[in-house]
């Protein structure tokens, strides 16, 4: 598995970083690259660096399956470690879905898996101290051509979603804040599931009263 660098996506980035403004700009990046690439294909894994001296790099990962991804979030993190990146964008489309409340998070199917997913595309910009931007896009399949749309219909993103996360407690998952060790992603994840159950106790409790 090796990254391949996108020719043709680079600019020169202010510094220091400008938070809106590099968001913004690999939000207008990953619709580019989203209505360019063919219908069938997932745009997955477009990793957006910024750092010191306004430099940006463009890189794409592929992973085929959770072992492939667990090796791609280990390379990132050690690329991170670099204290020159300020900054970077996560580029990718996705499925996504919430834990219902009578759900645990342990026993959470993955997202693919879920009966209430949903495919996104997805643009995740993380500063050092963990304050990350989020912008998602609904994406619209088309299951078959439909008698008054042409065959060759492609996928369409949906309304623009921003949100803004103060630190990285609020998301959990491999794909989330590389700028964390290992070690510290794993202690934020068990941090979101005893939130969760917490949630889950309070919920039962005011149901029962």
């Amino acid at each position: 598995m090796k990254p391949e660098i996108l020719e043709g996506f680079s600019w020169n980035e202010p510094s220091p970083i400008d938070h809106d403004g590099f968001h913004n700009r690999s939000v207008d990046l990953a619709v580019k690259l989203f209505n360019d690439k063919p219908a069938e294909e997932t745009l997955l894994g477009i990793f957006v660096f910024a750092g010191t001296g306004g430099f940006t790099v463009v890189i794409r990962l592929a992973w085929n399956g959770p072992v492939e991804k667990d090796m791609a979030a280990a390379s990132l993190r050690s690329m991170l470690r670099h204290p020159i990146i300020e900054a970077y964008s996560f580029i990718t489309e996705a499925w996504m879905a919430k834990a219902r409340a009578d759900e645990p998070l342990k026993d959470m199917p993955p997202p693919s898996q879920h009966p209430d997913r949903e495919d996104v595309l997805n643009i995740w910009t993380t500063l050092r101290d963990g304050t990350t931007k989020m912008t998602r896009f609904g994406v619209k399949i088309y299951p078959a051509p439909l008698p008054f749309l042409p065959p060759t219909k492609k996928p369409r993103l949906l309304e623009r979603d921003d949100h803004i996360l103060e630190g990285s407690g609020e998301m959990t998952g491999r794909m989330f804040n590389f700028f964390e060790s290992e070690e510290e992603s794993k202690k934020r994840m068990k941090k979101a599931e005893r939130k969760h159950k917490r949630a889950q106790k309070k919920e039962k409790s005011n149901d029962n009263g």
